[in-house]
Formats: C-alpha cells, sequence, structure tokens
C-alpha cells in the first residue's frame, strides 16, 4: 500500500522591511518610513515576497504624515507674521 503525500505548497515569505516601515509610520517615523517601505517595496518585487500592502501603506502614509508637518510649519510661520 503506497501513501501519497501531497506536498502543502509554501507562501512566499513576508518581507520584513514593509512591516517594519508599516509600523514606523503609525509610530510617527515618517520619513525613515518612507525609506524602509521603498526599500521593502524594492525587496518584495525582486524575491517575489508578500508584504506590498504593508510597504505601500508606509510609504502611503509616511509622505501623508511629512507633507501634513510641512504644512503645519508653513501655517504656523504665517500666523506668527
Amino acid at each position: 500500500m503506497s501513501q501519497h503525500h501531497n506536498p502543502i505548497p509554501q507562501q512566499p515569505s513576508m518581507n520584513i522591511a514593509a512591516i517594519v516601515g508599516f509600523v514606523l509610520s503609525l509610530l510617527g517615523f515618517n520619513i525613515v518610513a518612507v525609506i524602509v517601505g521603498a526599500v521593502g517595496l524594492s525587496q518584495i518585487k525582486k524575491r517575489g515576497q508578500r508584504g506590498r500592502g504593508f510597504a505601500i501603506a508606509a510609504i502611503v502614509i509616511g509622505a501623508i504624515a511629512c507633507v501634513g508637518v510641512v504644512l503645519s510649519i508653513i501655517l504656523q510661520m504665517n500666523a506668527g507674521v
């Protein structure tokens, strides 16, 4: 009696840089989050890993927060004049 072993298909690994970038964006380290998210996105494309959504979210959240900080500084400077 022969047994047939069905191999369990393995999912690609999760990209750590994408997750780290996402967490950094939530913690307010926006410029670093954009950079780490971009590195993660590049690695995902090259390695075929998972985590594209986390990398994109890190870039978007970090970039929007950076723009918000710059706008806030500009508005505060103009209000003081």
